[in-house]
């Protein structure tokens, strides 16, 4: 027999003995079994049976069974007729959006000598070979029904199959996925593209990818579900200034706002964990940090301690080494030395103080992290050194950097109260690297003159 292209029918007529109202058909094309087909009988001589067999051709057999029992198989043979090549590309492309990244896809089949017999697609870039994708056929798609990767825009590819087997992804037709033209999208890439992440740190920082066909992005904003928020770049690649982080779940939302008031928002449920104390401050001697029977282990925190901090005032003047110290209550107070020297986190609670006073340096240390959502007052007798650098070893290559970073989070302050500045110490061996990342208020309440900078950069957000 003819072959006919997919999904046209034949009516075939088996002939024999023995056939009931309850025989059905077993078919076989070289590959694949066609199991428990069910013939319209005629009589116990004679059934008929509509059969698709495509337009490729092979070697078919057939048998009928009655129950358990199976007769001999009989042999035809398929043979395809000529055909015009590949099919062209998927006509008139139309996407709608559903819901939770799931689109329909409607497209028209061009006219083929063989018949459609499948639909080809990719999403996200060009197929390199024939059966570089997703393959469906061409009864259950049309609508092609496909699941984004992305909130993103992203543009599918569509080719077809026709029922000789003939496919070329050159002919290929495009369209755009998205959520609708008129609302910006906007997605966070870092720290995560998931949907949870899991840190140890009081603050984070977001970027991400946005665009807009409808218009013109004109804010990127931030919020945190537990408090909190701030605005971003509105470039394509954006990021966000420090976001001060909760104990326990903090639902961050970014949201983009374009110039004609449309809105599009990505989030991210971020846990945060304090480090376990290791050494909690009790003050039962005096107010200074130094002395060892202020401290719940009888002893200085050293390198590997993690500081807790509660309630009281404690003088710090030679500055400290630890991994972390939280200032959860009460007030440290500064009068000098290099804190968080090599590394180490310094995080203070909305409830609690830093104070930086006196004449004697003030150095916040290579690799030192500061996170403030209190309050923190520079007296006017104090300056801030910074201690962070980078260097490249010049025999390997090996590049190495030992940033020093104070971050003044949404809802704190950093009062000036003079004209101390900012500037990095004695750097060894390369440059400075020191960032002043401000999501709060900063504010200058004293002095006469300006207050400098000196190659630490302000990042207001």
């Amino acid at each position: 027999m003819e072959g006919r292209p997919l999904p046209e029918t034949q009516l075939i007529t088996i002939e024999g003995t023995g056939f009931t109202p309850d025989s059905r058909l077993e078919f076989f094309d070289g590959v694949t079994t066609y199991y428990n087909r069910v013939p319209t009988y005629v009589n116990n001589n004679t059934l008929r049976y509509n059969i698709r067999v495509g337009n490729k051709a092979a070697n078919w057999t057939v048998r009928v069974l009655n129950g358990a029992k199976k007769s001999d198989p009989f042999s035809f043979t398929v043979t395809a007729q000529d055909t015009d090549g590949a099919p062209a590309a998927p006509a008139n492309p139309t996407v709608s959006y559903f819901a939770d990244n799931v689109y329909s896809v409607a497209w028209d089949a061009p006219v083929d000598s063989s018949g459609i017999s499948g639909i080809w697609y990719k999403i996200g870039s060009a197929p390199s070979s024939a059966t570089d994708g997703d393959m469906l056929n061409v009864d259950v798609a049309i609508p092609l029904w496909v699941v984004s990767p992305s909130s993103m825009p992203q543009t599918i590819y569509m080719w077809l199959q026709d029922g000789a087997g003939n496919v070329d992804q050159s002919h290929v037709a495009t369209a755009v996925l998205q959520h609708d033209p008129l609302d910006p999208h906007i997605d966070i890439t870092s720290p995560t593209s998931l949907t949870s992440y899991v840190t140890d740190q009081s603050a984070i920082f977001l970027s991400g990818i946005s665009s807009d066909l409808g218009g013109t992005i004109t804010s990127i904003t931030w919020r945190n579900d537990r408090g909190g928020k701030g605005s971003s770049s509105t470039m394509a690649s954006w990021s966000s200034g420090p976001i001060g982080l909760f104990p326990g779940s903090n639902i961050l939302t970014i949201e983009a706002t374009d110039n004609l008031g449309h809105v599009g928002s990505d989030s991210l449920n971020i846990s945060y964990t304090p480090p376990v104390v290791t050494n909690t401050w009790m003050g039962v001697a005096s107010n200074s940090w130094n002395d060892p029977a202020n401290w719940s282990s009888g002893t200085v925190p050293g390198g590997n301690d993690v500081v807790g901090i509660y309630s009281g005032s404690v003088t710090l003047s030679d500055g400290f080494v630890s991994s972390s110290v939280l200032v959860y209550g009460g007030a440290l107070m500064w009068t000098g030395g290099t804190i968080g020297g090599g590394s180490g986190t310094v995080s203070i609670a909305p409830a609690a103080h830093l104070y930086i006073s006196g004449t004697d340096p003030h150095v916040l240390g290579a690799g030192a992290t500061v996170n403030n959502a209190g309050t923190v007052i520079q007296s006017a007798d104090a300056a801030l050194s910074w201690g962070g650098y980078e260097y490249t070893v010049s025999w390997n290559g090996n590049h190495f950097a030992y940033p020093a970073v104070f971050n003044n989070l949404s809802g704190a302050l950093y009062d000036a109260q003079g004209d101390g500045g900012m500037a990095p110490g004695s750097i060894p061996q390369g440059g400075p690297l020191n960032t002043f990342n401000n999501a709060g208020t900063f504010r200058k309440s004293g002095g006469s003159g300006a207050m400098t900078f000196n190659s630490v950069p302000f990042n207001n957000t």
